[in-house]
C-alpha cells in the first residue's frame, strides 16, 4: 500500500478522551478514529484519480477498486492506499513514466504524471487528522451511551 504519513496525534488529548474506558474499548475507539481518518484520504484519492483519468465517467478500473483502508494491528497507525494484488502499478500513474522505446527505437508512448496521490496528501492531510479526533470522540460517546 502507498503510505501517507501525517503528523502525530496529541496523545494527551486522546488519553483524556478514552479515560474511564476499559482496555479493549480504548482500542476500539482509537481504531474507529484511525479508520475514519484513513477513509477521508481514500475518498480524496478516488475523487482525484477519477477526475484526472481519460474517461472519469463510468470508469471501473482496477485501481479504483483497489483502494483500501487498513488499521494496523500491533502499532497505532492506518494505511490508506492500494491493496496489493491489483494496485501494484499505482505509482506509475501518480509519478508518470518517460517515453518508452523498443529495441528498434520505435516510440511506445509515455504516461503523464497525474499527481493525484501527492495532491491528496497535501489537501486532505489536515482533514484526516481532524477526522481521527472526531472519530475517537464519536466512538467514546457511543460506548458511554451504550453502557448507561
Amino acid at each position: 500500500m502507498d503510505i501517507l504519513t501525517v503528523k502525530q496525534l496529541d496523545t494527551n488529548k486522546v488519553k483524556d478522551l478514552v479515560y474511564g474506558l476499559e482496555n479493549f474499548e480504548k482500542d476500539k475507539a482509537v481504531r474507529a478514529g484511525l479508520y475514519a481518518g484513513g477513509s477521508i484520504l481514500k475518498r480524496g484519492g478516488v475523487m482525484r484519480l477519477k477526475s484526472r483519468m481519460k474517461s472519469p465517467y463510468g470508469h471501473k478500473g482496477n485501481l479504483i477498486k483497489a483502494f483500501r483502508v487498513r488499521v494496523k494491528r500491533k502499532k497505532l497507525g492506518v494505511l490508506s492506499g492500494f491493496g496489493y494484488p491489483i494496485g501494484n502499478h499505482s505509482w506509475l500513474l501518480d509519478q508518470g513514466t518517460g517515453i518508452r522505446r523498443t529495441k528498434n527505437y520505435a516510440r511506445r508512448g509515455h504516461g503523464p504524471a497525474l499527481r493525484y496521490w501527492e495532491d491528496t496528501r497535501a489537501e486532505d492531510g489536515s482533514k484526516a487528522m481532524n477526522a481521527v479526533m472526531d472519530g475517537i470522540e464519536r466512538a467514546v460517546e457511543r460506548m458511554k451511551n451504550g453502557k448507561s
